[in-house]
């Protein structure tokens, strides 16, 4: 599974890009993206309703989550928290960035 995270918007306004294969995590660290992205995709754990709107310093993370070339993307902002979407585009982040 390949996902890819762009990262927009917060004070500065910059925009990053982050890729993940999970064929390069360990078992352990596949499975947990594994699942969320499983959630993601079938829209467990969904955002909280009755959110307000962003505000100009949080981020919004666009994911492309490609599972053997069925591609899924969504789209979540800070405001969103608690959501298996963003707590996979953390995930990816962190792991791109170790």
């Amino acid at each position: 599974m390949r996902i890819t995270v762009v990262r927009s918007g917060g004070f500065a306004g910059t925009t990053r890009t982050y890729h993940l294969d999970s064929a390069d995590l360990s078992p352990a660290a596949a499975g947990a993206v594994h699942d969320l992205a499983h959630q993601v995709v079938h829209g467990s754990r969904s955002a909280a309703t009755n959110v307000p709107p962003p505000s100009s310093d949080t981020f919004q993370y666009d994911l492309e989550i490609d599972d053997a070339g069925t591609v899924h993307r969504s789209t979540v902002d800070e405001s969103t928290s608690p959501s298996a979407a963003l707590e996979l585009a953390r995930s990816v982040i962190a792991h791109a960035a170790s």
